[in-house]
């Protein structure tokens, strides 16, 4: 049985043990390997292997391998086993879903290979340039956008990949953007209120992964953002940027 998650490729439709279906297989199946047909690869484990590919994360069954292949341990922690598939379509195909990516999210199971996430984690993996002006599009959404029934995640979270992908991608280019990220929520009554769990603060969340992307920038205004984001009412985004500025700060050793 999946221990890591049931959006695993034993239950998944393009393992071909499953012959198209999604769900769980017969018995004698079980304790077998799987082949993913997407991906030409063998599963030893496929019940601990995962990608953004699953049913659960992509019901509309988009055949175009989405990030790299995961493998879960005891931990339940998942990591990266095999990278994705890059060729030149791929991207293309990766560019176009993320041009494509609705404000209102759907409902979708909760694990770390959501597939809108992992698109635009794999872009900036990439150093993709042509999800320049798709990442910018995605900053405009509500990051209190939830979907209706279960597995609400807001899309305060895709807002967070998309902003740090952005600071990868554009470096010093994307400082406006950033900045917009970095103030995130701060007019709200809400904002002053201290919450210690990050996940249930969606502003704080957009907060974060703008402080994360100015790892990536060197300006002088990227620095001030750094100083302005230590000052942050939630403290786990303050303490990240008192660690960042830190760094930067640090006297250059070759003097």
């Amino acid at each position: 049985m999946p221990n890591g998650g049931s959006d695993c490729c034993g239950t998944c439709w393009f393992n071909s043990v499953n012959k198209g279906v999604a769900g769980y297989p017969k018995r004698d199946t079980l304790r077998g390997q799987g082949y993913c047909e997407i991906r030409s690869t063998e599963i030893p484990k496929p019940f601990w292997t995962y990608c953004a590919n699953h049913p659960h994360h992509n019901p509309d069954r988009v055949a175009v391998p989405v990030g790299p292949v995961y493998v879960c341990d005891n931990t339940f922690d998942r990591y990266e086993w095999l990278p994705s598939l890059d060729t030149a379509a791929v991207r293309l195909a990766l560019v176009s879903f993320l041009n494509a990516i609705p404000e209102q999210p759907r409902a979708e199971y909760p694990s770390s290979t959501s597939f809108d996430e992992q698109v635009i984690d794999q872009l900036m993996k990439w150093d993709e340039k042509a999800a320049i002006p798709g990442l910018r599009r995605v900053l405009q959404f509500d990051p209190f956008a939830c979907p209706v029934g279960n597995f609400q995640r807001v899309r305060a979270v895709l807002v967070g990949h998309a902003v740090e992908a952005l600071g990868y991608l554009a470096r010093d280019s994307a400082i406006s953007d950033i900045r917009r990220c970095i103030q995130c929520g701060l007019a709200s009554t809400d904002s002053v209120t201290e919450i210690s769990d990050l996940s249930n603060t969606p502003a704080a969340i957009v907060r974060y992964h703008a402080t994360r992307a100015l790892r990536f920038c060197s300006s002088q205004e990227a620095t001030r953002l750094l100083r302005e984001a230590t000052q942050d009412s939630h403290s786990e985004v303050a303490a990240f940027a008192s660690g960042m500025l830190q760094e930067r700060e640090k006297p250059d050793p070759t003097y």
